[in-house]
């Protein structure tokens, strides 16, 4: 059930309404593929605040990560394609697995973190390549946040994915095509908000809002030829809505 106070709708809501502003005063601007980076930063810094300390948790590492998204993908902005956009991208994956992995600076601490690092730059990878619609990406953020309402643990996971998937739908006003420069937060930001939670408790839930999204995304437009894959994904949607909630009643 999810709260009622105002106090926790205003990192959702500062989200919603700063990506949509963004995008409806920038829309076919190229500074306007920033909305949902900048959407999404805005109400994880209003909910976890900005230290300058070194992050412990994997919640508290999101304001960064979102940070470091935009500052990549502002020069994506004005790169029309080519190897240097791709270069980019591709660092921009490399650098948030490496920081969603808890930042290891030497060798003994990387070998221990691999497997983490490795996970969310696939992740990322994934999302960066399987989300040219803006809807698309905005559906995947909106079962995120379904399965995060339904299972996510203690802390604030809940309140993050609700931020992530309202900046994703404000996003939307700037138009259904999604350019490489908002594909970089979006897909920073699924790794960071999805893998978390398993990162922090791993529960059966947790695995399962760390998988189905990706997975739904990834399926849907395989399982139908019709209409993008839309009937496959509420389908496969469903029946991960369907298993957390399943979870949460054992």
């Amino acid at each position: 059930m999810l709260p009622t106070s105002l106090s926790f709708w205003q990192g959702p809501l500062l989200a919603l309404l700063l990506s949509l502003a963004w995008a409806a005063l920038l829309r076919g601007r190229p500074l306007g593929a920033l909305a949902l980076g900048l959407g999404a930063l805005a109400g994880f810094a209003l909910i976890l605040g900005v230290s300058l300390a070194s992050p412990r948790q994997s919640s508290e590492r999101l304001p960064a990560l979102m940070a470091g998204a935009v500052l990549l993908s502002l020069p994506l902005c004005f790169l029309r394609g080519g190897w240097a956009a791709g270069v980019l991208a591709a660092a921009s994956v490399a650098v948030g697995g490496w920081w969603l992995g808890g930042a290891p600076l030497w060798g003994p601490d990387g070998a221990r973190a691999l497997p983490v690092m490795l996970a969310a730059a696939l992740l990322a990878a994934l999302a960066l390549t399987e989300t040219g619609d803006a809807r698309r990406a905005a559906a995947v953020a909106a079962l995120a946040a379904g399965l995060l309402v339904l299972a996510a643990p203690p802390g604030p996971w809940l309140m993050l994915g609700l931020v992530w998937a309202a900046a994703a739908s404000g996003a939307m006003v700037a138009g259904t095509a999604m350019p490489l420069a908002a594909r970089v937060p979006f897909a920073l930001g699924l790794a960071g908000v999805t893998l978390g939670p398993a990162l922090a408790r791993g529960s059966p839930g947790d695995w399962l809002v760390a998988l189905a999204p990706a997975g739904a995304m990834m399926l849907a437009p395989r399982l139908a030829t019709r209409g993008g894959g839309w009937l496959a994904f509420a389908a496969l949607s469903a029946l991960a809505l369907l298993a957390a909630w399943g979870i949460s009643l054992a």
